[in-house]
């Protein structure tokens, strides 16, 4: 059997996340959701570290669901700044992510 017979039979039924998403797949609604997880939780850090210096080091997103992201924090000064620049990440964040995914930070010390 040739190589490129046997890639064929291997991805057989196999499409990338990205494409299920966008098209008319059964779960596409599901995929949609877990890649945009997947983007804002990767572009926390490149959104605060805007406001924070170091902040990158000293926060994680944890977790986003329908517009609400949670950001664990290290020391309770920089949650309380986290909080009171809010709106501004947010906005920042949507920009990074090229729409408006994220409307409410959830900070936890």
């Amino acid at each position: 059997m040739g190589k490129q017979n046997l890639y064929k039979i291997r991805n057989k039924g196999f499409i990338k996340v990205k494409q299920a998403a966008l098209s008319g797949h059964p779960k596409a609604e599901v995929f949609q959701k877990a890649l945009h997880k997947h983007k804002v939780i990767s572009s926390w850090d490149k959104a605060v570290v805007q406001f924070f210096e170091n902040a990158d080091n000293q926060t994680k997103a944890v977790d986003f669901k329908d517009g609400l992201l949670s950001v664990a924090c290290l020391s309770k000064e920089l949650a309380y700044k986290l909080k009171l620049f809010a709106q501004r990440i947010i906005y920042v964040l949507n920009q990074l992510l090229g729409k408006e995914l994220v409307f409410a930070l959830k900070v936890e010390y």
